[in-house]
C-alpha cells in the first residue's frame, strides 16, 4: 500500500507484527468471511429485523444505503386503542441485507442440493433476503427489537437519497 488511507477499513487476514510492512496479501476487505462487527460504530449496535417486499422498498435496499425507519405502534387500551405511525429513526445506515454486508460483493457460491455442483447468486440484484441489519444507538436498537417482536409488519424502511441530510424534527 502506498499510503495509510488505502489500508484503513481492511481486516488482517493473518497475524501482523508491529512494524511489519502491510501488503495486499495480508489484509482482506470486510465481507461475510470477516464478519460485521468492525462496521458498527463505537457505542452503536447492529440490529436485524425481518422485512417483506412492502416494508423494504421491494427489497431494493442495499448495504450502505441510508433509510428512515417508520414504526406503527398500538397505543391506548380497549375501545381507545389505535395504531399510530411515527418516524422512529432517520438517516440510518444499512449494514446488511440478509447475509450481504458489502454492496459491491459480486456473488456468493453455495453447493447445490445434491452437493456436487455450485450455485452462483449475483448479489448486486439480490432480493432474496428476509431481514435487514441497521446500526442504531443502544436504546433505539432495543426499542426496534421490541416493536419488531410485537409485529414485524410494524416496521417499514424508507430509502433516502444519501445526499439528503435534512432531518424532520
Amino acid at each position: 500500500f502506498d499510503s495509510v488511507p488505502l489500508v484503513v477499513g481492511s481486516v488482517a487476514a493473518v497475524p501482523i507484527k508491529t512494524g511489519q510492512t502491510i501488503t495486499k496479501n495480508l489484509v482482506v476487505e470486510p465481507g461475510p468471511e470477516t464478519g460485521m462487527a468492525n462496521k458498527v460504530a463505537l457505542g452503536n449496535r447492529a440490529v436485524t429485523v425481518p422485512v417483506s417486499n412492502a416494508s423494504s422498498n421491494g427489497k431494493m435496499i442495499r448495504p450502505g444505503d441510508r433509510v428512515d425507519i417508520i414504526a406503527a405502534i398500538e397505543v391506548g387500551k380497549g375501545i381507545n386503542q389505535r395504531r399510530e405511525v411515527t418516524l422512529f429513526a432517520q438517516d440510518i445506515i444499512v449494514l446488511a441485507t440478509g447475509k450481504n454486508i458489502n454492496n459491491d460483493l459480486p456473488r456468493t457460491l453455495e453447493r447445490d442440493p445434491s452437493g456436487k455442483g455450485l450455485i452462483q447468486t449475483n448479489l448486486t440484484g439480490d432480493t432474496s433476503y428476509n431481514e435487514i441489519t441497521v446500526e442504531l444507538p443502544l436504546e433505539q436498537a432495543l426499542d426496534l427489537i421490541t416493536i419488531s417482536n410485537g409485529s414485524p409488519a410494524a416496521i417499514t424502511f424508507m430509502l433516502r437519497n444519501p445526499a439528503d441530510k435534512v432531518k424532520k424534527r
